[in-house]
């Protein structure tokens, strides 16, 4: 017997939906669609931008390969599975603009050929490493003359607000797009938007402007927007601006989170960072992981050096928006196949949308056969409060293998978080650390770091 899983997140477009058997990947069309999917495929464009990485690839299953699927439906694609699913509220800034130039370089680049795009939604991409990928074939339909840009709207609440929210108002928006559903609707960031920044022409037109066309509207219960039509001349202009726009964006970090640019706080000697290197490398070496998890990656050092010791993949994690670009950075530097994100370990990303279902918890996603937590513990326990036998608990959780660091209340970093607040702690030590440890997983190898109390410990959970 066949067993299909739906996508729980694939239900909002009529046309299709996605489904799993196993670790294979099928996308379901509907009769309705295939004629226009057809003229799409048939263009040619659709495989140029898989040629160019822009787009995941795919494969027309035969009828009889259907059949054995789902004989109702009209065509069935099968998508190479994705080595992780990430949500814009995950990404930094320059995550978030390079998905937003890209989708908006693939409308253009489809109307070259008479496709259009029927949406704008960030969902509709993922990021391969640190390249982003569109992944939804089914947002692109035959254009239709004079027909308007129907994912306008979605685009600047999803992609073009949050920019301009951190590059205008100094606010990080993942928080912002994580309780909005990946959202910031026009209304909220025109109101709080700098009085100067509205005299800005394009901020007057996408975002003053639509807010009065929005309030209008509202009022007579019919979109004004569905009333305009615009000649594929002005379509294309309106999608280069954009792009001009978007490309032009800056950010501006209001908060400097104390661990930013850790790694460059000279709180390592040479030696010890050459040794903690070492140990990583030699971890690696010897579990060969599939996907590692580098929780409190920073720029992303000790990734490249697992990457460079026989890890397949690493998705590195940081609470600091600022640092992940500078790891999105580092990524494209060395070429790496390294995904960094943005994520607060004491509230990591919880299940959100219909039914709460819809886009899953970072538990779900959880793919990692081996993890680093370098100098990211004394973090949970000391500012968060969490109790470190239920953080060991999660770490173990994650994978069964893995890299921790423990830095002891001495080490001058805990001695400044600990300046302006109690010692409440009390089973925060490296005896307790190694007991926990030791109650549900085998201690590998440890090792101290020169010219520090910092120790790293090797563990492997029992079977």
């Amino acid at each position: 017997m066949i067993i299909l899983k739906r996508d729980p997140s694939s239900f909002h477009d009529p046309a299709g939906y996605v489904f799993f058997q196993e670790n294979r990947v099928f996308r379901y069309i509907n009769q309705s669609i295939k004629d226009e999917f057809n003229t799409v495929d048939q263009s040619g464009c659709l495989q140029k931008f898989i040629t160019e990485h822009k787009l995941v690839d795919y494969t027309i299953l035969s009828d009889s390969q259907k059949n054995q699927l789902s004989p109702e439906a009209a065509l069935i694609l099968e998508h190479p599975k994705l080595p992780f699913i990430s949500y814009a509220y995950e990404w930094s800034f320059n995550m978030l603009q390079s998905a937003a130039l890209l989708h908006l370089e693939l409308h253009l680049a489809s109307l070259e050929q008479n496709i259009t795009m029927i949406d704008s939604t960030s969902f509709n991409i993922q990021f391969l490493g640190n390249q982003p990928c569109f992944i939804d074939h089914l947002s692109f339909r035959p254009y239709i003359e004079n027909d308007i840009w129907w994912g306008y709207q979605s685009f600047c609440q999803q992609f073009l607000n949050p920019l301009l929210l951190q590059a205008y108002c100094k606010v990080d928006f993942q928080p912002w797009l994580k309780g909005g559903f990946a959202t910031i609707p026009l209304t909220d960031l025109y109101e709080i938007l700098p009085w100067h920044k509205k005299f800005n022409w394009r901020v007057f037109f996408h975002l003053g402007l639509q807010t009065k066309l929005q309030h209008k509207s509202s009022k007579k219960q019919s979109p004004a927007t569905k009333k305009i039509r615009l000649p594929k001349s002005a379509l294309i202009n309106l999608l280069k601006s954009m792009h001009t726009w978007v490309k032009s964006i800056t950010p501006h970090y209001q908060h400097i989170y104390e661990w930013q640019d850790y790694e460059n706080l000279h709180l390592y000697s040479e030696l010890a960072i050459s040794e903690k290197k070492a140990f990583v490398a030699e971890f690696c070496q010897a579990t060969n992981p599939i996907c590692l998890w580098d929780l409190g990656c920073n720029q992303g050092e000790f990734s490249k050096t697992a990457l460079e010791n026989t890890a397949k993949y690493v998705i590195g994690f940081d609470i600091d928006p600022a640092t992940i670009d500078k790891a999105l950075l580092f990524s494209k530097k060395y070429q790496l196949n390294f995904l960094p994100l943005v994520m607060n370990f004491a509230n990591p990303s919880p299940a959100l949308g219909w039914n709460n279902k819809e886009r899953k918890s970072l538990s779900e996603r959880n793919n990692a056969d081996s993890l680093l937590a370098l100098a990211l513990i004394h973090h949970l326990r000391i500012q968060n409060n969490v109790p470190l036998s239920e953080i060991i608990n999660y770490l173990f959780s994650i994978a069964s293998t893995g890299v921790i660091e423990f830095v002891p209340k001495t080490d001058p970093k805990v001695q400044l978080m600990l300046k302006f607040r109690q010692d409440i702690f009390m089973d925060y030590d490296y005896n307790n650390f190694i007991k926990l440890i030791q109650e549900k997983a085998a201690i590998i190898k440890t090792t101290s770091l020169t010219n520090t109390e910092r120790k790293l410990i090797w563990y492997k959970t029992y079977d």
